[in-house]
């Protein structure tokens, strides 16, 4: 709240400004109601698992052990937003989903005129330890996903955040606005970044890339080759690449390589800049 003083005759007025805002609260932010909810799954059970989060933060990892579980923490602004939420584990066809139902309402804030904030919210916290066979299907929204040790991981990425690392296969990925960080991992299949960015350390295979907006992409340590297909106002970094490096086109974005020990080739060019250093195969980059 903003408090402003005004003297008018010798006497001292104060105004309280009313300020308002529908702000989304954060996951893990608040609990004011809790509960939790613990689910089995085995390593016989399935060989899929499939998790779709929103505003929430899930922590899934994939190990030696046989005998997994997934553990749901409920919270919410109060009673009424707590009662129709709801978590379920439903395997069919060695296929694992989680089932989540957060009430049908969005979360919000607002502050009145005299500084008092109301909120209401309600949210998932998801943490989980499953075999390292498993394979794992994730969306995030507006959440944040912190994910290891999975032998394939597909992932469709809204406005939120999402760590991969570890994962000895594919990783196939798709990202709106928001930021992706892939780490160790076997190889890489992006379909498509809106204005979002993705990072990515050590690439044991190949790494494909459909198109980039007016988001960002860098890789560093490929140890096989890198294709590229559309760039358009975004940026594409690439450096450490033992392969060859193929991008089919740039619009008024920027191409930027580096160690590369393989060919270089850019199909066209439009207004954007490109920069290549330490290549040691072909280079080819249209002048326009």
């Amino acid at each position: 709240m903003k408090i402003q003083y005004i003297v008018a005759g010798g006497c001292v007025v104060l105004i309280a400004l009313h300020l308002v805002s529908n702000a989304q609260p954060q996951a893990n932010s608040r609990c004011a109601v809790s509960k939790t909810e613990t689910f089995q799954l085995n390593d016989s059970d399935a060989k899929k698992l499939i998790v779709n989060i929103g505003p929430d933060r899930a922590n899934l990892r994939a190990g030696r052990e046989r005998q997994g579980s997934i553990t749901v923490r409920f919270c919410a602004s109060d009673d009424n937003r707590m009662r129709p939420m709801a978590a379920d584990l439903v395997i069919e066809d060695e296929i694992a989903q989680l089932q989540l139902n957060h009430g049908g309402q969005s979360n919000r804030s607002s502050t009145s005129w005299f500084g008092r904030t109301r909120s209401s919210y309600s949210y998932f916290e998801i943490d989980g330890q499953v075999n390292a066979f498993t394979d794992l299907d994730i969306s995030v929204g507006s959440g944040k996903a912190d994910l290891f040790g999975f032998s394939n991981v597909n992932a469709v990425l809204g406005s939120g955040e999402i760590d991969i690392a570890g994962v000895p296969n594919e990783v196939r990925i798709q990202v709106g606005s928001g930021k992706a960080e892939l780490d160790n991992i076997g190889s890489l299949r992006v379909g498509s970044v809106g204005s979002g960015k993705i990072e990515v350390e050590r690439i044991r295979g190949d790494a494909e890339i459909g198109s980039i907006g007016s988001g960002k992409i860098e890789l560093e340590r490929v140890d096989g080759g890198v294709t590229v297909g559309t760039i358009g106002s975004g940026s594409f970094q690439a450096s450490r690449v033992r392969g060859n490096l193929s991008i089919g086109s740039v619009g008024s974005g920027s191409i930027r390589i580096d160690d590369v020990e393989g060919d270089f080739h850019l199909r066209s060019k439009g207004s954007g800049s490109v920069r290549h250093t330490n290549v040691r195969g072909k280079v080819t980059v249209p002048n326009r």
